[in-house]
């Protein structure tokens, strides 16, 4: 997806407000996209259970209630074709992160969440791409098989 593409949206979670409007307006500004924010894992799940569709999450560690490693667990059931990306100020995060697609610091530049969200839009979006060629032209294992 290239950023001035309006159809990238983005779920953000964190239950820090002020940082969440911050982040919100600053992710709208490089990337050009929709961004729909979540105060706390119980909501971002609301939101994705209720039917609500996006490219890639970005979503906080450290929340009260539904941490986001259990978050990133259950995004991982409820949406698997969803990349999550982890965005915390947690100093130790070395472990529960298998599943994430990223980790940024908030001790970084926002813009690093940007290019990192991007960077998982772009890549989720070249898989589906290649999913449907196979489907559409039997993919290029289907092919030789059937050549012989």
């Amino acid at each position: 997806m290239e950023p001035s593409s309006p159809t990238l949206r983005v779920l953000l979670v964190d239950d820090d407000d002020l940082i969440l409007r911050a982040a919100s307006r600053a992710l709208r500004a490089q990337l050009h996209c929709e961004v729909l924010t979540a105060a706390s894992g119980y909501e971002a799940i609301a939101l994705v259970k209720f039917g609500e569709r996006f490219d890639v999450a970005a979503i906080d560690l450290e929340m009260p209630g539904l941490d986001g490693e259990d978050l990133l667990k259950l995004l991982g059931e409820l949406a698997p074709e969803l990349p999550v990306g982890v965005w915390t100020g947690k100093i130790d995060i070395s472990r529960g992160l298998e599943r994430a697609d990223f980790v940024i610091r908030k001790s970084q530049p926002i813009r690093d969440l940007g290019y990192a969200i991007l960077g998982a839009a772009r890549e989720r979006s070249s898989m589906v791409r290649e999913l449907r060629q196979e489907r559409a032209g039997g993919g290029r294992g289907d092919k030789a098989v059937n050549d012989r």
